[in-house]
């Protein structure tokens, strides 16, 4: 799943080139393109195996904490703000241009990026998060 709109700086491209390394065993989605209520996206991202970022621009990474809180393996860019929000096995620090392969080749794996005790841990962040954006209603 890639969750970002669909910005340059998000390279929607990438994602589309990690669909195409991944064959047709997978089905690969944009938020953007088939969500049409915060609902659809929360049901999506819920169901999904996988929520991948190419992104270069990220000042939170909501979305990735969201994939995390909902038990998705997530798979960040080791860089901006997922840094300090992502677990060090959920970041690559590979090139831009050598994400799609990489990603490709640890989903084929099997290899799992989102372990119980990260899920715990950020599922309590985003309850906290939540009460602060709502003012605890």
């Amino acid at each position: 799943m890639f969750p970002h709109r669909n910005a340059e700086e998000k390279h929607p491209e990438l994602f589309d080139e990690l669909a195409r390394l991944l064959g047709s065993g997978y089905k690969c989605v944009k938020t953007m393109e088939v969500c049409r209520t915060r609902e659809d996206y929360f049901d999506l991202m819920g169901r999904a195996s996988w929520v991948v970022s190419f992104a270069e621009q990220e000042t939170f990474g909501y979305s990735m904490l969201e994939a995390l809180a909902l038990g998705a393996n997530v798979l960040v860019p080791d860089a901006l703000s997922y840094r300090e929000t992502m677990p060090w096995d959920a970041r690559y620090s590979c090139s831009l241009e050598d994400a799609p392969k990489f990603a490709s080749e640890l989903i084929l794996s099997g290899i799992h990026t989102s372990m119980p005790e990260y899920a715990d841990r950020w599922s309590g962040a985003i309850g906290n998060m939540l009460d602060i954006i709502t003012g605890g209603n």
